[in-house]
């Protein structure tokens, strides 16, 4: 099996996601370049979304989070509560654009969404650690958790390792238009994070589609 070129610009085979192989998930998917356009989506997204500052608990206190977030799902005011903090949804029809690109990320992926976390990483400085996101009130039973991650703007490192077998890290550099689908047991098994860099780099949105329990409905 070839090892796919993670920092590439690769659409994998006949425009396909690359596959990238986990011992205890199913396989990492990545669309390079997914997005048309990303310069024009991360500009207008940037503006529209309303950004939000959140103060999170960690194990030395609690700490303003180091990048700007948001929080959709189909109707305004779902509760989501993420490392101590609780947020409020807004209405994915609330920013122009949000819902017409859910459903592309839908035919893309095979999968159905019916929220969305944002984050902005407004410069190098800005991060979020190793987590997995396993809030099973939220989410829905660990094992089934699949999330789509879209990423515009700078390239980033992404990275994804597992609980138990450190040894075992997958880092891949992320953004302009990427698409990535963490799917089946990722969420159980591995955790996921998005480091600082020293880098110069411009700002970088990534938008995580979900599935909330009992949200079904659109």
């Amino acid at each position: 099996m070839t090892q796919p070129d993670l920092f590439g610009p690769s659409t994998g085979p006949a425009g396909g996601p690359l596959l990238i192989p986990l011992a205890e998930a199913e396989p990492l998917k990545l669309w390079r370049g997914w997005l048309r356009d990303s310069p024009g989506w991360l500009e207008a997204l940037t503006h529209s979304i309303p950004w939000e500052d959140h103060i999170l608990g960690t194990p030395g206190g609690k700490v303003p989070a180091p990048r700007r977030e948001c929080w959709f799902a189909n109707s305004a005011g779902v509760p989501y509560t993420y490392s101590g903090e609780t947020y409020l949804s807004r209405s994915i029809a609330e920013v122009q654009g949000l819902h017409g690109l859910r459903e592309d990320v839908e035919r893309a992926t095979g999968e159905t969404f019916d929220a969305l976390f944002t984050n902005l990483y407004r410069s190098g400085k800005d991060s979020i650690g190793w987590h997995a996101d396993a809030e099973v009130n939220a989410l829905g039973p660990l094992p089934e958790i699949v999330i789509a991650s879209l990423s515009l703007g700078a390239r980033r490192i992404f990275a994804v390792r597992h609980r138990r077998n450190t040894a075992e890290e997958v880092r891949v550099e992320l953004g302009e238009g990427d698409l990535l689908l963490m799917g089946r047991g990722v969420q159980s098994h591995y955790l996921h994070q998005a480091p600082k860099t020293a880098r110069a780099v411009g700002p970088r949105l990534n938008l995580t589609f979900r599935r909330p329990v009992g949200r079904g409905s659109r």
